[in-house]
């Protein structure tokens, strides 16, 4: 630590266990800048007498702007560095020590402690450090914070992002970039980097949002933070963690691994710090949803352009598709967009620029169902009776049902949002947060917006029986922050206390959009473009080909993404899922691959058959080749073995073996010769 009279010039270097972890060279690493939010123009929803109608009128501007949000003005921020506060000393309490500092808007204390963890059967220990603010600057938001990391020391770079698996190693010759986004929703929430020499661990100890950027800046990798501040009138941000182990990570599969244990370790300290429960990703069918032609009809229907109206979707998905999952051995249906919505509304958005002559329906003139008016299941498709009696057959079959839910936004169009409009979100630019989306907006869940969307959710589950639900937006709205409250702060606190009551009421699939330790993450890779006309060539089959041979990336997650018989069987080996996006979707395989449909069902039998023995991963491999999957658990000896490729896989004296792949039984002895492309359960 760098000081010269009153004030902090910053840190140097942080070793932890004689091992550099990140250093500026000669010069210091700067304290870090707070952001305090001071003025927000907002909201119109304020004014005395007329708060609907304020909504309204901002909306019918918005109208009059070519669909755009007339901006109220940016909120006045102010931006605090501690290295130009003056220091008033430190104090030693066991082994935290705080550094105290004085700045025009009141006391800010930089906190560290120590702490070690082991994970994985390896100890890590290192440093944590925290910010807290005195009463009276409850109007901060962020700490913005950098670590340089020298190059050249055999790190490999391993993160699971929205969309991608990123193995990067850090070498002089590295160039790497990664863009600014929020961890928790687009990145990993953890930094991992692991080889030779170690594994280095950075880590929040509370499950909160926080921006990451990643660039490589001459000889050292520069990681950009922006950590949030939490509740309180003594308001912090959460400790953040660098810890070291020296254990030798030497190859591929060890540094994968290692990263497996970490995440593992990771995601069961959240889950006791939240409540919530872990779940493990099935074969999933992803794109249940009505056509267009449907809503096309439908909205013509209305018009009395046709006689009879459409047969209600959900009677034609339950006595047509329903069954033929089930003979696949699919056991989720994820069901689209279910709740009344923009679709079954011509122009549903009178707040939108009309661009097409409404008094004959047209495909063009379709809105979203992903963008809800309300929390109720919609008749068009045929309402809670048919919902129930689809429920009650998947249950018959084995299979469960989860739905598509607006975590923490609605369409401009509700009538429960006209009704509420101070459950609005803002944007500290001065307009509503909608994400560019510009049919929908966030729902601040600090509001009565969030016992709206939890008691529509129990209500249609005390009538219908589904299973769980797919929280849409995960990644932006349920954690985002509204800048119209005195002091701004992430709300994903209320995101990860609505996912806990949703399991409580007997929801046990939680599904989110976005990379996350708690829930299964799902999306990302952009399958839905190229189902509905994109170009496969570009980003989707891009994002496919670098995740293909890699499935091991997928770790808790379901994605959307082309479909491979032996991706497919590489990624439930993984404990992953690529979904099947439509029935279609399967067919148009089978004819280039005669037999893929048969592979398919029975890569998800055996799936289903050693999941409950799946609980901690080991990939195998030698040099680059990965050869399998082993898993074992804590309730007992069992090994459930995924084999790609033939090789030897040792075992402790002899052990049964159930060849699910031939349907088979015998006994090995010391070790067992696998096949490619076989699952086996071994038992003592």
């Amino acid at each position: 630590m760098g000081k010269q009279k009153n004030r902090v010039l910053g840190i140097r270097w942080l070793k932890l266990n004689g091992r550099l972890v990140y250093s500026m060279g000669t010069e210091f690493v700067p304290p870090p800048v707070i952001e305090l939010v001071d003025r927000c123009p907002y909201p119109p929803l304020e004014e005395k007498g007329r708060p609907r109608q304020s909504w309204v009128d901002h909306l019918a501007r918005r109208a009059s702007n070519r669909g755009y949000w007339a901006p109220l003005g940016p909120c006045r921020t102010q931006l605090l560095a501690l290295e130009k506060a003056q220091y008033k000393g430190s104090k030693i309490d066991g082994n935290t020590v705080s550094l105290q500092f004085l700045t025009p808007r009141g006391t800010v204390y930089w906190v560290f402690e120590g702490r070690t963890s082991l994970i994985g059967g390896q100890s890590f220990g290192g440093l944590g450090w925290s910010l807290e603010v005195s009463p009276g600057m409850e109007n901060v938001v962020w700490a913005y914070y950098q670590e340089p990391l020298p190059l050249g020391q055999d790190f490999w770079y391993l993160a699971q992002n929205w969309g991608n698996f990123q193995e990067e190693a850090l070498t002089k010759g590295t160039t790497f970039r990664l863009h600014p986004n929020m961890a928790w929703g687009y990145l990993q929430p953890f930094l991992f980097l692991a080889g030779k020499q170690g594994a280095l661990l950075g880590w929040l100890e509370k499950p909160d949002p926080f921006q990451v950027e990643i660039q490589k800046m001459g000889p050292r990798l520069v990681r950009s933070l922006a950590l949030p501040f939490g509740p309180g009138p003594h308001r912090s941000t959460p400790v953040k963690y660098w810890q070291f182990s020296s254990h030798s990570y030497a190859d591929k599969w060890a540094r994968l691994n290692a990263w497996t244990r970490a995440y593992d370790a990771l995601a069961s300290f959240y889950r006791a710090e939240t409540g919530i429960q872990e779940g493990s990703p099935k074969p999933t069918y992803l794109w249940g949803i009505p056509s267009a032609q449907f809503y096309l009809n439908l909205l013509q229907w209305k018009k009395g352009l046709l006689k009879n109206p459409p047969k209600p979707w959900l009677q034609t998905f339950r006595t047509k598709e329903l069954l033929e999952l089930a003979k696949l051995w699919i056991p989720l249906v994820y069901l689209q967009s279910p709740w009344h919505s923009d679709l079954e509304h011509l122009k549903a958005d009178r707040f939108l620029p009309t661009r097409h002559d409404s008094r004959v329906p047209k495909l063009e003139d379709l809105g979203s169902g992903h963008a809800p008016w309300e929390a109720e299941i919609s008749k068009s498709i045929g309402g809670v009776p048919e919902l129930k009696r689809l429920v009650q057959q998947a249950h018959l079959q084995g299979q469960k049902v989860i739905l598509w839910t607006n975590l923490a936004h609605l369409s401009i169009s509700s009538p429960r949002l006209l009704q509420n409009p101070d459950w609005a979100m803002w944007r500290k630019e001065g307009v509503p947060n909608d994400e560019g989306y510009g049919d929908i907006t966030g729902m601040d869940l600090f509001g009565g917006y969030f016992d709206e969307l939890l008691g529509g959710l129990t209500r249609v589950h005390r009538q219908t029986g589904f299973d769980g639900v797919w929280l849409d937006s995960f990644l932006t709205f349920g954690l985002a922050i509204d800048y119209r409250r005195h002091a701004p702060r992430s709300q994903m606190t209320r995101t990860l206390e609505m996912m806990k009551r949703i399991q409580k009421m007997g929801l046990s699939e939680l599904y989110i959009e976005g990379v996350s330790l708690l829930g299964i993450s799902t999306g990302g890779y952009g399958y839905e473009g190229t189902y509905y006309g994109g170009t496969p060539d570009k980003g989707e089959w891009a994002r496919y080909l670098a995740i293909r041979g890699r499935e091991y990336g997928l770790y808790h997650y379901v994605t959307d993404t082309f479909l491979e018989v032996k991706s497919y069987y590489r990624a439930l080996a993984s404990k992953g899922v690529i979904a099947l996006f439509k029935l279609s979707q399967l067919q148009e395989l089978e004819k280039k691959v005669p037999g893929a449909r048969e592979d398919i069902r029975r890569s998800n039998f055996e799936y289903l058959s050693v999941l409950p023995y799946m609980q901690h991963r080991l990939l195998l491999g030698t040099g680059s080749l990965w050869q399998g999957v082993a898993w074992t658990h804590d309730r007992g000896k069992e090994i459930a073995l995924f084999s790609f490729v033939p090789f030897d896989f040792p075992v402790t004296g002899s052990m049964k073996v159930r060849d699910l792949t031939e349907g088979r039984s015998y006994v090995v002895k010391g070790k067992l010769q696998t096949k490619e492309w076989h699952t086996y359960l071994l038992k003592p």
